[in-house]
């Protein structure tokens, strides 16, 4: 402190107001610092409670959207099970009646996790029960199946048969 005393009487009034002014300016900020510090913990303390509450709330938004997902990619089959996959499309429109004599096959990555997809397009015919019980059946299946397209139209005889043409889309990791 005498060091500082022998340099305020050698150096000076504009030294002294100086040195009381970058004072000033040095207690504000340590005093604003700590001021917004207490406040950002206090509400960093607040979310990191609200986040918590989303994570145990049993049926909540967060926990519904993961069991969703893990419901979802746990039906997904591998690679090595995707014919298995498609060869249960085909079994359930036999099963139904119908007769598939063609298809346009793409496959697509959708994502950088790994996740595939295996797109299927092909027309099939039968009466409107059969068709029902076909999409019924494929919309129940095992395997994420979405139903991309459907377009339906009146087979040209007379026996009332319909014509569809669908677009399904497989899941695969």
């Amino acid at each position: 402190m005498s060091l500082v005393l022998k340099y305020v009487k050698s150096a000076g009034k504009a030294s002294l107001v100086l040195f009381l002014a970058s004072a000033a300016v040095i207690a504000a900020n340590l005093i604003l610092t700590f001021t917004v510090t207490a406040a950002q913990e206090d509400e960093t303390r607040l979310l990191e409670e609200r986040v918590s509450g989303l994570k145990g709330v049993s049926g909540s938004p967060f926990e519904q959207a993961v069991s969703d997902i893990e419901v979802f990619t746990g039906r997904m089959p591998n690679k090595s099970g995707l014919p298995k996959a498609l060869a249960s499309i085909f079994d359930i429109a036999r099963k139904n009646g119908l007769n598939i004599p063609s298809g346009d096959y793409a496959p697509e990555t959708v994502s950088e996790a790994g996740i595939s997809k295996y797109t299927i397009s092909f027309p099939v015919e039968g009466s409107y029960p059969e068709i029902k019980k076909f999409i019924y059946g494929i919309e129940n299946m095992n395997v994420p199946v979405v139903v991309e397209d459907i377009v339906f139209s009146r087979s040209k005889g007379t026996s009332g048969a319909i014509e569809l043409k669908i677009t399904l889309s497989v899941y695969f990791i």
